[in-house]
């Protein structure tokens, strides 16, 4: 790293990490959807070019179905293609030279291609962060990290500066660079996630899980008899396995875990969210019982900070056993009430 007036550099994201990244997300739909935009805008001067009503008119005539699946299907993976190259442009577009500096106790982030983005982020106002990792990210060993702070917002209409700083505060970084961009963001804090003293949440929790994917299954097969007769009904018994199989993996990915000075919350099935924060930013706790809570005897166990929503993950734990929730709440209470600012 270097050190100086501008600060010592603690991290650089390459335009390959970028491309990566593209191709794991979905970001691409975006662009798609300004494509989409475009077209209808200037759909009479692309028809001069492309007959798209013949198109159109052709597979809903076409009685040939072999020809219209071998086009199909080459058409299917070509707009997927497309979703991820579009991604990969999205990426390169918003963080081509993305800089994270460190400046005293100030953390400055530079990106961008064509319009340059500065934004700087004070390390005690930090209140929150949340580290994501969806499906193709987990295979990449990638993950990225988004932060709130004191008085940020979680409005998609805010502008370039504060989303990068908070929703993208790292939009990519390798799995193994973790532990030290968290060490940063937080002085002291000696960040592995498999040492965590990790909870479980109530053992009956698939259970109830489960028959809520039964009765959703349910009026799925409802629906689709109602839409189509006679064999509509088919739809929930299709949807059936999908629906518990998902049911029990939510309640397997949920875990909880507590230290000597933050509280830790994982969760998501696809998308996975591993979100921190510290006892001395916490505002309120919140212990939850609704009547089906009671009846399973679960409780929910809510914990927020001065700054909700960039992070799009919030510690909201529920189905948890009751009894270990209450004792939960208190010590939470307990010891947020003792801590003091860790920066002066």
């Amino acid at each position: 790293p270097t050190t100086g007036l501008t600060g010592e550099l603690l991290l650089e994201i390459p335009t390959r990490l970028l491309v990566r990244a593209g191709l794991a997300s979905n970001r691409g739909m975006l662009l798609l959807g300004f494509l989409v935009g475009v077209f209808f805008q200037f759909d009479e001067q692309i028809q001069k070019y492309i007959d798209v009503d013949s198109i159109f008119k052709w597979f809903s005539e076409s009685s040939d179905q072999t020809r219209i699946i071998l086009i199909t299907i080459p058409a299917i993976v070509a707009i997927l293609i497309l979703f991820r190259l579009l991604g990969v442009a999205w990426y390169v577009l918003r963080f081509h030279g993305y800089r994270l500096t460190r400046i005293g106790d100030d953390l400055r982030i530079t990106c961008g291609l064509f319009t340059l983005v500065s934004a700087t982020v004070p390390r005690p106002r930090i209140q929150f962060i949340s580290i994501h990792r969806n499906l193709f990210m987990r295979w990449m060993r990638l993950a990225s990290i988004r932060i709130e702070t004191a008085g940020g917002s979680g409005k998609e209409s805010q502008d370039a500066a504060k989303t990068v700083s908070s929703r993208w505060f790292v939009p990519v970084l390798p799995e193994s660079r973790v532990p030290e961009i968290m060490a940063q963001l937080r002085p002291g804090l000696a960040w592995n996630e498999e040492a965590f003293d990790w909870k479980s949440i109530s053992p009956r929790a698939h259970i109830r899980l489960s028959r809520l994917a039964v009765l959703g299954s349910l009026l799925i097969g409802i629906a689709g008899f109602a839409a189509t007769r006679p064999w509509g009904w088919t739809l929930g018994v299709a949807a059936l396995p999908v629906l518990v199989f998902l049911a029990i993996k939510k309640s397997r990915s949920k875990r909880y875990a507590r230290t000597n000075d933050c509280v830790v919350y994982r969760s998501g099935i696809f998308t996975s969210r591993t979100s921190v924060t510290f006892f001395e930013k916490i505002q309120t706790v919140r212990l939850d019982e609704s009547p089906f809570d009671r009846r399973w005897k679960m409780a929910s166990l809510c914990i927020d900070t001065a700054a909700a929503g960039p992070a799009d993950h919030r510690i909201q734990i529920r189905y948890l056993t009751g009894d270990f929730a209450r004792r939960e709440f208190d010590e939470i209470v307990r010891q947020s009430s003792e801590q003091l600012p860790v920066f002066g």
